[in-house]
């Protein structure tokens, strides 16, 4: 037993040393870079991925910058893609990670220019050989120049590959899908890559980008299940959109585009209480059409609000029948006030008939006859 306490006291103080380790290796590869020792930056970022047997958000933030500063452009894409995959969705508004976007924006420039070049200068090498040398000669050289294409070719389409962005990959089949068969492989792999990050971010809850790959990939195939997801991912986007910013009008948004939805229950209820509420607000100024306006709209979404919001509601409209039956003024002097009050009367009449309601209506109708004839 205590051989066992001992072992388990060793593994705990060595795991303890590694990660001091790893932080003082990653501390002396940040010190180099900011000293200019770039060479020596990366020696020790690569020991300190070693040590811990991966990567992480910070290791490939440094590398970004460490490549950057030394041209290394490819590398520094590759870093910063990298960075993008593992970093989490809190990072996203900190100025070190808008300047890694910025720094990959700058660096994809770099690479485009880098690959038109590559090919001017190897075909500007291919005419210069054909005129020198015989044609057994030229077709080797050929050869080669083909290996050195497709060598480059192959590692810019890693690259591209790697980006999360809708408008990069995009480039990615105007870059290499030229025409026919190459083509439509070259928008497959696409296609599949667009639906692998809208999974993505959708399982982040980040609606907005994940229509974008699927929408973008939606261009290349017209799949029926991606029209399927598309068309849930956008109910998904507009209905969060309301519950965040709680603004009457996107609840208004969700109703109208989706009236029968899948949370058509609960933006419903939220706009019954909303003009519930209006309707409660203009009872002490006893201003009427801003009654009946709220009372109106609130009754379009009756329909799938819940039970006890629906009871509110009738008991703000009965209220609202009261208010103007008591103020006798009112509606003997307008016709359309008096008009109302019998309409609210009737709708309450049609939720909860009782006889004394009813009495009370045709009432109010005779009363009305009367006083249209005064």
């Amino acid at each position: 037993m205590k051989k066992i306490y001992l072992s388990a006291a060793l593994l705990l103080t060595m795991t303890s040393v590694s990660a001091q380790s790893a932080r003082e290796l990653f501390d002396a590869a940040k010190t180099a870079y900011e000293n200019g020792r770039f060479n020596e930056s990366i020696r020790l970022i690569r020991q300190c991925e070693q040590l811990l047997g991966r990567s992480n958000p910070k290791i490939e933030s440094l590398k970004t910058h460490v490549y950057y500063s030394t041209s290394d452009w490819s590398n520094a894409y590759l870093a910063a893609s990298r960075y993008f995959n593992m970093a989490p969705a809190s990072n996203a508004g900190s100025v070190a990670h808008k300047e890694l976007e910025t720094i990959r924006q700058e660096v994809t420039g770099k690479m485009k220019s880098l690959h038109k070049d590559h090919f001017k200068t190897i075909d500007d090498k291919r005419m210069e050989q054909a005129n020198k040398v015989t044609a057994l000669q030229d077709a080797s050289a050929n050869t080669k120049s083909t290996s050195i294409r497709n060598r480059s070719e192959k590692r810019l389409k890693s690259i591209y590959l790697a980006s999360s962005d809708a408008a990069v990959l995009k480039e990615y089949t105007d870059m290499f899908g030229q025409s026919g068969d190459n083509k439509v492989f070259e928008e497959k792999k696409v296609y599949l890559r667009h639906i692998v990050l809208g999974d993505k971010f959708l399982e982040e809850k980040n609606y907005r980008k994940a229509l974008d790959h699927y929408e973008s990939g939606y261009q290349f195939i017209k799949s029926d299940t991606l029209a399927l997801r598309i068309a849930k991912t956008k109910e998904e986007f507009l209905y969060r959109t309301a519950e965040k910013s709680n603004n009457l009008e996107d609840y208004l948004a969700y109703a109208e585009k989706y009236p029968s939805g899948r949370y058509a229950h609960w933006v419903h209820t939220t706009l019954v209480r909303y003009y519930k509420e209006e309707t409660e607000g203009y009872f002490k100024k006893k201003s009427y059409p801003e009654i009946a306006t709220n009372l109106t709209e609130g009754s379009k979404y009756l329909k799938h609000c819940s039970r006890e919001m629906k009871e509110k509601y009738y008991a703000t409209l009965l209220a609202a029948a009261n208010l103007l039956e008591n103020d006798r003024k009112a509606i003997r002097k307008d016709v359309i006030r008096c008009r109302e009050v019998i309409t609210y009367y009737t709708y309450y009449q049609a939720y909860k008939p009782t006889v004394v309601m009813e009495k009370k209506i045709n009432e109010l109708k005779a009363s009305r006859k009367k006083w249209h004839k005064e």
